[in-house]
């Protein structure tokens, strides 16, 4: 009677065990599911409070559309592009580096004075950038 127990106590370990293993795999499917979601919110509510920080910002103007972030090379690489902006329609798009923005070197540049360079070009002026797009260096022209 005792060996029919000591035996009993290992298959019963392994079935409880498969079990465990079956909710960690479910679980662990829901878990990247909500981290899914959760990144795609993320994302949208980034680009809802971009979108209302340039509305706050200048309310009457067209925004350029575009944010971007300091690289250790010293360029700024583009996060951001608001669809039908003057940096859409000019080509700008997301990944892309900033080099020089009419000449003048981004490494030179605090991020804040490289934006309101930007900003300070009127409507119908056309500025012209120097990107860094997958390895290779682009001018382009941007009509705001």
């Amino acid at each position: 009677e005792r060996i029919h127990t000591l035996g009993y106590i290992p298959t019963a370990i392994e079935e409880n065990a498969v079990l465990v293993h079956e909710k960690l795999d479910l679980l662990e499917e829901r878990v990247h599911t909500q981290l899914t979601e959760l990144c795609r919110v993320r994302q949208d509510l980034k680009q809802t409070v971009f979108v209302n920080h340039w509305n706050t910002l200048h309310p009457s103007d067209d925004p350029f559309g575009i944010s971007f972030d300091r690289t250790d090379a010293g360029t700024f690489l583009i996060d951001q592009v608001l669809e039908n902006s003057p940096a859409a329609r000019g080509g700008l798009l997301v990944g892309d580096e900033i080099a020089s923005v009419q000449g003048q070197s981004t490494k030179l540049v605090s991020q804040s004075a490289l934006m309101s360079n930007i900003e300070d070009f009127e409507e119908g002026e056309e500025m012209v950038f120097k990107l860094l797009r997958k390895g290779e260096t682009l001018f382009i022209w941007v009509n705001r």
